[in-house]
């Protein structure tokens, strides 16, 4: 009973995630138009696309959370959020170069040191693993040097992992 009582409410999730996207293109639409009063609600829209992924992860999921995520941060190109959207959405349709340029984008326009900013190093080295291995052993090796805070918190246990996987890691 209580895995087909779970079932159903995940059933409703996923439905309540669909029509949530599906109604995203009106916000993303009017904030492209120049309203930028709709923005939050083209966040909202567009982080619907990734519960709705994260839900049923699948490629044409993924493709539609990137569709939303890339015209969120076309439309809002200083949006921290809507970069940050881009790049989770482009790493979850096995698009490494857009998701280490959306990176690269957040982390020359947040902060250093910031939770934002450390998001996007941890991304940035993620996507790097997967295109030039041994330049993300760079990146992140010139991180820990820089930065003796490296590997605390959510953001540095991933970077440990990392670290860990990369050749010249610490195992």
């Amino acid at each position: 009973r209580r895995l087909a009582l779970a079932w159903r409410v995940e059933a409703r999730r996923e439905d309540l995630a669909t029509r949530v996207l599906d109604e995203a293109g009106g916000h993303l639409a009017a904030l492209e138009e120049g309203s930028p009063d709709v923005l939050p609600s083209a966040r909202l829209a567009v982080e619907s696309a990734a519960v709705r992924w994260r839900i049923a992860p699948s490629a044409a999921l993924a493709s539609r959370w990137l569709a939303a995520a890339e015209r969120l941060a076309s439309a809002a190109p200083s949006d921290a959020a809507a970069i940050e959207s881009l790049a989770l959405a482009a790493a979850a349709a096995d698009q490494w170069s857009r998701s280490l340029d959306a990176a690269r984008r957040l982390l020359a326009g947040v902060p250093r040191g910031r939770e934002a900013w450390r998001r996007a190093k941890v991304m940035q080295v993620e996507a790097m693993t997967t295109i030039d291995p041994a330049q993300a052993r760079a990146i992140l090796d010139q991180h820990r040097v820089r930065d003796p805070t490296w590997d605390q918190g959510e953001t540095g246990e991933r970077l440990k992992r990392l670290d860990e996987l990369l050749p010249g890691g610490r195992r």
